[in-house]
């Protein structure tokens, strides 16, 4: 887990999801990945999807019975589905998406996803569970700073300085400027009311 926990931070750093996986089989890296999704602007390009992906470019093939695959974070249905499709064995995950309360992937998990196709595997839960959860909150208040920062620019003022230090505003500006910062200040405290106290 300490690699992809590495891989994480490498693609937090790069502006994509803090997502880091391996692969190992029999004591031995087969493959490693991290999200790609922005940089490469591909949706596809998540940590596991690219962690098989290199273990198939390695090795010729992605016939991964017996592996063990890491990740910081807990596969999304289309990774979980890779992850079951190459018969990898053990998945060994640091967050979960429960964890987080985020309506796009609803009641997701990935032991449900196994579940339902009668695929054997073996789900190894909360390794380093606090730091992997950390990258993600940490990501998404970054997330939150960066789409106000837009949505302020939208409107004329530049990020860091307030429109009494020179900035013309109109009413309809500021009214959308109040609007801005109810809707920030909501999702940052929606984020934080979240976030598990340790």
């Amino acid at each position: 887990m300490d690699r992809a926990i590495v891989l994480a931070r490498q693609a937090m750093d790069s502006g994509d999801g803090p997502v880091g996986c391996v692969i190992v089989k029999d004591g031995l890296v087969l493959g490693e990945g991290r999200n790609t999704v922005c940089t490469t602007r591909d949706p596809t390009a998540h940590g596991e999807m690219n962690a098989i992906k290199d273990v198939a470019q390695r090795r010729g093939d992605a016939a991964l019975a017996g592996a063990t695959l890491y990740t910081s974070m807990e596969p999304c249905p289309m990774c979980g589905w890779a992850i079951l499709n190459c018969r990898i064995g053990t998945v060994v995950l640091g967050a979960r998406h429960v964890d987080f309360h985020t309506r796009e992937l609803g009641t997701y998990s990935l032991e449900a996803l196994a579940g339902m196709t009668g695929r054997p595997l073996e789900l190894i839960t909360g390794v380093r569970e606090a730091e992997c959860r950390d990258l993600r909150y940490t990501a998404l208040e970054q997330a939150v700073r960066a789409q106000s920062a837009v949505q302020l620019s939208s409107h004329g003022i530049a990020p860091g300085t307030s429109a009494s230090a020179g900035c013309a505003v109109t009413r309809d500006s500021a009214t959308g400027v109040r609007r801005l910062f109810r809707g920030w200040w909501s999702d940052l405290l929606g984020v934080f009311r979240r976030r598990p106290r340790d």
